[in-house]
Parts: C-alpha cells; structure tokens; sequence
C-alpha cells in the first residue's frame, strides 16, 4: 500500500512523464534523458529502483532544464563578428551575431579579453532581440551617442513595419538594457543645443496618425524629454484648438475662429463658451505629452465622427505670484463631420479633467 506523499510524487511523475521521457512501473523508473550536444538527438536509458530514484529527481530536473535553457549554444549560425571597444576602456571585444535557424531569432554574444562571454539579452517582452530570416538582417551601432565615454550598443530588425529596438549599456559587470520598445523607427538628433544627440522613437499608430516620442540621457537613463503628435481626420482642429488657446493669441473668441474650429450647437451653448473662457484664464501654453486613445464611427465606411484623447501639460501663471503652474490633465474631445462624406470636421464637445 503507497502512503500519500508517494500517490503525490506518482501524480507528479504523471504530469512530467511526457515531457521528460519518464517511464515507471512497479516501482521501477526508467529515465530518458536527451542529450542536445548533437543534431541527432539520442536517448539514454536508466532502470533505477523507485527509492533511489526519488532523491535524483530534483538533480535530473535541474540537469534537464540547463540542457534545454542552453539547447540553442549548439546550433546557432555565425553571421558575423565586429570588433569593437564596448565597454569604453579602449579595448576591443568581439560582437558575434548569431541566429537561431529553426526558433527564427537573432542573438549577439560578447567575448571580453579573458574570454568571458555576455549575451545580449533581449527585454522579457521579447524572446530575441530581432526575427530572423535570410532576408532580415539584424542590424546593429556602437557609439557614445550620450557622451558619456561608455559606447552605447543598438540593436533592431529589419521588417518593414515596427521592429523589437534595444540600447544596451556595459555597467562594469554585464550589458544592461538602458531602452527597449516595438516601434516604427529611431534617430538622433541634437533638439537641446548641448552638442549631445537625443535618442527620437518614430511611432505610427495606424489609422490614427504619428507621434515622435525625444529621450534625453539624465542620471543613467533615458528620460522622456518632449512629444510630437501628428493626427489624420479631425486632428488639424484640435491642433488648431491648442494653438489659440494661451492668453498671448488674442484670436480665440472671433467669430470666425470659433465657426472653424467648433459645431454651430456647441457655440450656441453660452455655458460652453464660459467654460473656455475660465479655461482660457492665464493659460500660457497646453502642450500634448501622450496620445491616449481614439474611437471613429462610421457611415456607410465614411468615417462622421471621432471621440480624441489625450494627456496634456497646462502652463498657467498662478494668481498670486508671478510663478507658473504645470497641470497635468486628459483632454477628451468629440469631433464631428459637419457634412456627411467631406473631409470637414468640427469639435461638438470637450472636457479638460485633472
């Protein structure tokens, strides 16, 4: 008669069996283990008593699963080697970038001097740092882009939509991931004057339009500096909108402007113009720092209206004092086209929330 603990461990075997080639009956184990040092996969036989067997398990487990962490080292393709200084003390190591033919994926792997060997490692939301085939290259910069006197290590696909971008960064043990996202593009550009280049994420949001997101580097990291968001359809208004809002554009509440930019309903609500108004207050800038969410309704396929949001800055001079005040706040918007089927768009409600 078995005691519980060992119908758990029958249960356990059970589950593994399958996966770990385990085979037992009447009190016999026999354990297949696959050796992954060679293209042709073979199978070792164990017969073991099941006691003895018990206190090895936890050893083959372990065993296994480095085996199959590692089953890749074996049968990766050399694409290419750099030589290059990445660690910023003007010594070359030795970048190999290598492919994973049968998961289809690229991975770099560093030899140092003393031939110790880093990999690359891709963020968690990735399980490499780039698809591949023959026809998708991972492509790859080494720079102090920063200038730090630490070169900068960059890595991405090459399909023709968003690719898997990574930086990494040496920091005296390892190479660290310092940025990582699914994006359209990147560039550098120098938006600060300093001589030093920003790291710019090109992104398109499809349907809705395109936004470019600036990093600058600040104690070790990149930092989210500034914002552009370029919008189809009903965009041109809100951004017109914002144009006119601050105090220094004495535009806003001429009747031609307001016609441009809102309904006919919307204006003949004098509630509505009173809330601008007290919005309006003291306002020197209202500046989109993220694109939220947008939602189209259609007739028959022509889109007739679309609900906006976004995250905003406000930059208003406090009543008091002569400093200014930065508010951070959603704006939701629902904009309409006036005439069924024309590309004209008119905003018929919007709320500014803290």
């Amino acid at each position: 008669m078995w005691h519980q603990r060992q119908i758990v461990l029958y249960l356990i075997l059970l589950k593994l069996a399958k996966k770990y080639q385990i085979m037992f009956n009447q009190g016999v184990v026999k354990l297949y283990i696959k050796d992954f040092k060679r293209s042709v996969i073979r199978m070792k036989h164990f017969k073991l008593p099941f006691m003895i067997f018990v206190p090895l398990l936890a050893l083959t487990m372990f065993s296994i699963s480095l085996n199959k962490v590692n089953a890749y080292s074996y049968d990766l393709k050399n694409i290419k080697t750099l030589s290059i200084d990445t660690t910023g003390d003007n010594v070359e190591e030795h970048i190999k970038i290598l492919a994973d033919e049968e998961n289809k994926g690229y991975i770099v792997k560093i030899v140092h001097g003393d031939n110790k060997v880093y990999e690359l490692k891709p963020d968690k939301e990735f399980e490499f740092l780039a698809p591949y085939t023959t026809f998708w290259k991972l492509n790859i910069i080494v720079a102090d882009i920063n200038a730090d006197s630490v070169p900068e290590i960059i890595t991405w696909g090459s399909m023709t939509h968003e690719n898997p971008i990574h930086i990494f960064r040496w920091n005296g043990t390892d190479y660290g991931i310092i940025f990582s996202g699914f994006y359209q593009g990147f560039e550098f550009e120098d938006i600060t004057g300093d001589d030093i280049l920003e790291f710019v994420i090109e992104n398109r949001l499809y349907g809705t339009g395109y936004e470019s997101i600036y990093y600058q580097w600040q104690d070790n990291k990149y930092s989210k500096i500034f914002y552009e968001f370029d919008g189809f359809r009903g965009f041109p208004i809100i951004n017109q909108l914002f144009a006119i809002l601050p105090v220094t554009q004495p535009y806003l509440y001429t009747k031609d402007v307001l016609d441009n930019i809102f309904t006919d309903e919307w204006i003949s609500n004098k509630n509505n113009l009173k809330l601008l108004e007290e919005f309006n207050k003291d306002l020197l800038n209202i500046q989109i720092v993220e694109y939220v969410d947008a939602k189209i309704e259609y007739k028959n396929k022509v889109p007739i209206k679309e609900t906006w949001k976004f995250r905003v800055n406000t930059y208003r001079i406090v009543d008091t004092t002569v400093s200014v005040k930065v508010v951070a706040m959603i704006v939701d918007m629902k904009i309409i086209s006036s005439i069924d089927g024309k590309d004209i768009w008119r905003i018929d409600n919007i709320k500014f929330v803290e």
